[in-house]
């Protein structure tokens, strides 16, 4: 399948582990992880997909309720080597939440949000 949207390149610190506990889950799935990052670079480096669109690949193995649970948000399912993605610990099925404070639903709003947004541009993922 085509991507749904792309960024590339960036540099960001290691990003700080945070308990599941002391943030908002919403509607994702439970038992998950969260994890902050920025960036301050132009771009972060990944393409993202919709959940259901990895169902034959990055998420082959995962439970169905978790992929329906993460509704259209954005997976990274690609990271280009030496980006700022890369630097700061995204690895690829994480899934995007927020991008500068502000809920993120799809990889189109994910994209845009990114290169709108400030520098250095603060992330919120969720690993499922």
């Amino acid at each position: 399948p085509a991507p749904a949207s792309k960024d590339i390149v960036a540099s960001a610190p290691a990003p700080a582990a945070t308990s599941g506990a002391s943030r908002q889950s919403g509607d994702l799935p439970p038992g998950g992880e969260w994890y902050d990052a920025r960036i301050f670079t132009p771009t972060l480096g990944v393409m993202f997909f919709k959940p259901q669109e990895l169902t034959d690949s990055l998420f082959l193995q995962t439970d169905k309720s978790i992929v329906e649970g993460l509704d259209e948000r954005p997976v990274v399912a690609f990271i280009v080597e030496g980006s700022s993605a890369r630097s700061a610990g995204v690895e690829l099925g994480h899934v995007l939440v927020k991008v500068n404070g502000i809920d993120v639903k799809n990889p189109k709003e994910a994209s845009r949000l990114i290169k709108e947004g400030p520098r250095p541009l603060p992330l919120l993922f969720y690993v499922p």
